[in-house]
């Protein structure tokens, strides 16, 4: 990293340095690609630091007294910054840029005091110049003590917490603001707020970002993870806000890229001058989409001389149509975002209408829980209820977070940094006898992963996270020749006699349509491949043909068993995962044909499932059993009760009359209650009218996104297929049927004698 060897020049020939005195230095927030620590207190603070910016160089020094203090550091100092000067100019921030050198001494936390009401990373006058290159002073004492120079650019675990809060900010945004309404079409991604100096505006529930904000250099940058809700009035009084935060009173030309235009109906309630222009650095607040880098470097140094960014956009998309990419790194928006210490991620998040949050009460944020998580494994100290819950958001922004694989980043190196020392603590050995019990193993073992995998050397990382490995024999500078014929068979003597005994602790098992990993232990004795292929080739034909797709599935299913999955018995995804109790049952054709496989169809019943003909959370548990259903009956010869005992003839009549009796209400239209209502439309008209009403979904747009628009669909569509009109079932079932709906459907004849009319 070449930020190690500018770390060398400056401390070479030092030992330790001697705080200890009446100069008390100010703890330094540093941000970016370019600014790293010289020295680092006991307490994780930085008391000095230094950094680059443009063609230049910033030296920092917590307190003005360490200038004459430290006279040989000075020395290498200047003999550093001297190395790249340039020409000298009034301004000292175009004179670092030209490739001038400064070295600055200070403290915040006096000017604080005598300035209570003001914003110290804003107002302060050294952050005026030094924070261009992601340097701050803050209102916070250093730790006064002698610190030892270490060989290479100093780290501690308790360095990464956040050293500021933003409640003013946030007072200031959500002036006005109760809600944030997001319903619609428009699917926002979420937003991974990772900065020191990054914080959350609008989340969800369960702590998902969706809004957020920054200070970079001088200037600010407000994210809204769609473009759209820029023009949107349910967030004009956010926006005004947002704007006026950005503007910081200089009230200069808002610049609104072309594409946006619809925005500036809304942004100008700010009554400020909202131009649609393209990007111009006399603008006070750029407005642009995070679709394209092009002036990625224009406009980080526009906001780092103090410009407004406001940028809109979600990567869920892009990272769906951008197979193999990693939107951490690749995604244009994030080019611009990553270094001001935020990254639109490729989660999709729910269209609701969010509370906004409490000010008052400190939310997630993703650095300070990693250092109260360090904190909790280093120290032993406990975490409270909220934090405890916030470990699983955690693991996914570590994950999430190490993607990005910035190893010439000092800022992502201090957190690699500290993941790495996190798992050289001790990473939990799972095994069926040792399984993973609490949310902390957990966590860790998530992060176990992401480092492995983002290391620069992982084999480093492998004794930590794998204690007892085999010796295993090492060839190096090996080269072979494999020749394979990948159209992909195994003869059955050829599995029998040599391949189903070879020492892999894993096998796969690979058919048309899925594959299957389990331990090799489950298919030692397995005499017949050839007949479980058969089986499940014709299982996922029939999957297709309910759904109304091809035969072929564009990427085969998977399953995967193993001693501990991560929720549930089983889970639907990719793959679908199960405890490894259940491997058995994947190629046991004799028990499947007599006593089904009720759950690994269900899950993959899940992979099938829609959001245009879902119901959520009514039918989420429910329509998946569609696909047990017809795969008992059409390939395992199993009806009713034989295929499940939640549909015994005696239970459906018990749930109907027990849902009939409680008002019909649709809170309770759920599981096998939902279920009953399907089985009764295919017991009437048949799996031919399902397979009909999935075709038409297939080629269907413009579905309406809330569940009562999506239930008098379904109806209207179930009724054009079967040619009779279905309301006075579906009304009988207690769904919200429209007048509209019964209008649209009022010529076909009604089905009057349905199985629900015993219950009206």
């Amino acid at each position: 990293m070449a930020c190690e060897q500018d770390y060398y020049t400056i401390m070479c020939g030092m030992q330790e340095l001697d705080f200890q005195g009446n100069a008390v230095p100010s703890d330094l927030v540093l941000i970016g690609e370019h600014a790293f620590p010289l020295v680092m207190s006991p307490r994780g603070q930085v008391l000095m630091a230094a950094s680059h910016y443009g063609k230049g160089r910033v030296v920092v020094l917590g307190h003005e007294g360490y200038l004459t203090r430290f006279p040989d550091l000075i020395k290498n100092a200047i003999k550093w910054l001297m190395s790249r000067s340039g020409d000298a100019g009034i301004d000292l921030i175009a004179f670092i840029k030209a490739g001038g050198g400064l070295i600055m001494g200070g403290q915040a936390w006096n000017w604080a005091a005598t300035h209570p009401k003001e914003n110290t990373i804003k107002n302060f006058p050294g952050n005026k110049v030094c924070s261009v290159a992601g340097i701050y002073f803050t209102e916070n004492y250093g730790k006064v003590a002698i610190c030892p120079v270490p060989r290479k650019i100093p780290f501690s675990w308790r360095a990464v917490s956040i050293r500021t809060n933003f409640k003013d900010d946030l007072h200031f945004l959500l002036e006005g603001v109760s809600e944030f309404d997001i319903q619609g079409s428009t699917v926002p991604s979420e937003v991974m707020v990772h900065g020191p100096l990054a914080f959350p505006i609008a989340v969800t529930p369960e702590g998902k970002a969706f809004i957020a904000g920054a200070y970079y250099g001088q200037g600010r940058v407000i994210l809204l993870t769609h473009e759209s809700y820029m023009d949107r009035d349910s967030l004009s009084t956010f926006m005004v806000n947002a704007i006026k935060w950005l503007d910081q009173d200089r009230k200069d030309v808002i610049g609104i890229e072309p594409r946006l235009k619809p925005a500036r109906t809304v942004l100008s309630k700010s009554g400020l001058d909202c131009q649609v222009t393209g990007f111009r650095e006399d603008l006070s607040i750029y407005v642009c989409t995070s679709y394209s880098d092009a002036r990625c470097a224009e406009i980080q140094e526009f906001v780092a001389e103090g410009g407004g960014l406001l940028i809109g956009g979600h990567a869920w998309h892009w990272e769906k149509t951008h197979f193999g990419c990693n939107v951490m790194t690749d995604y244009p928006g994030n080019h611009i975002l990553n270094k001001m210490g935020l990254c639109l991620l490729g989660n999709m998040l729910s269209t609701e209408l969010y509370k906004a949050p409490e000010i008052c009460k400190e939310g997630y944020h993703f650095r300070s829980m990693l250092h109260r998580f360090a904190e909790h494994v280093h120290l032993g100290q406990k975490l409270t209820e909220h934090e405890e819950s916030c470990l699983k958001q955690l693991g996914n922004d570590c994950a999430s977070y190490l993607q990005m694989q910035c190893h010439d980043s000092s800022s992502y190196t201090s957190v690699f940094a500290l993941l790495s020392d996190i798992v050289k603590l001790g990473v939990p050995q799972v095994s069926s006898n040792c399984p993973v019990e609490s949310a902390k193993d957990l966590l860790i073992l998530h992060i176990a992963t992401g480092l492995y995998k983002a290391s620069p050397d992982p084999d480093a990382l492998l004794p930590y996270i794998i204690k007892d490995r085999s010796t295993l024999p090492t060839v190096s500078n090996a080269r072979f020749r494999i020749s394979a014929k990948t159209e992909g068979e195994t003869s059955v003597a050829d599995w029998v006699n040599r391949i189903r005994q070879a020492p892999a602790p894993w096998a796969e098992l690979e058919f048309e349509n899925i594959v299957m990993t389990l331990k090799s232990e489950f298919v030692r004795n397995l005499d017949r491949p050839d007949e479980v292929a058969k089986l499940w080739d014709t299982i996922m034909r029939s999957i297709a043909d309910l759904a109304a797709k091809p035969g072929k599935f564009p990427r085969k299913e998977r399953f995967v068993a193993d001693v501990q999955i991560s929720a549930g018995f089983m889970h639907s995804g990719y793959p679908v995962m199960m405890q490894d109790i259940s491997a058995p049952e994947l190629v046991d054709v004799q028990k499947a044909y007599k006593d089904g496989l009720w759950g690994q169809i269900h899950e993959l019943g899940h992979n099938q499932q829609r959001g245009v003909w879902e119901f959520p959370p009514h039918t989420t548990e429910c329509t998946c059993n569609l696909w047990s259903l017809y795969v008992h009956e059409k390939v395992l010869g199993l009806n009713g009760g034989n295929a499940h005992p939640g549909i015994t003839l005696q239970n459906r009549q018990d749930r109907i009359k027990s849902y009939c009796d409680g008002g019909k209400d649709l809170k309770n239209w759920c599981i096998w209650t939902a279920l009953e209502t399907y089985m009764q439309l295919k017991e009437k008209f048949g799996w031919d009218a399902f397979k009909k009403v999935f075709a038409l979904y297939n080629d269907m747009n413009g579905v309406p996104t809330d569940n009562a628009g999506k239930m008098n669909l379904y109806a209207e569509t179930f009724s054009k297929v079967v040619k009779l009109n279905l309301c006075p079932f579906f009304k009988a079932w207690g769904w919200p049927i429209q007048p509209n709906t019964q209008k649209k459907l009022s010529h076909l004849p009604e089905w009057s004698d349905h199985p629900m009319v015993q219950y009206a």
